[in-house]
């Protein structure tokens, strides 16, 4: 069997194409891990601009609580709020509007 690569171990690409291999490491509300190998233009499908200035979450995600076991530096939404783990175990929220 092949050896585990971390995300560290990986050479850094100079370019990419809509066919390069990628992955993809969610993590549950716990910080567990689950991963997918996908293509650059298979993360991308649902997204109709991508720029430094764009962050994408495709999935949405309800905190139990604002102390939820949780890694630092996490992202979710709801329909009503934007949740952001500013530490491990504190989670904060903003409300949602239309503008």
């Amino acid at each position: 069997m092949a050896d585990k690569k971390f995300p560290d171990d990986f050479t850094q690409a100079n370019t990419v194409s809509a066919d390069s291999v990628v992955l993809v490491v969610n993590y549950d509300l716990a910080g567990n891990p689950t991963t997918c190998a996908t293509t650059v233009g298979g993360v991308f499908a649902n997204v109709n601009s991508v720029s430094a200035n764009t962050i994408a979450i495709f999935s949405s995600l309800t905190p139990n609580t604002s102390s939820d076991a949780v890694s630092g530096g996490l992202v979710w939404f709801d329909a009503n709020y934007l949740y952001v783990s500013v530490a491990n175990n504190a989670i904060k929220r903003v409300a949602l509007e239309s503008f």
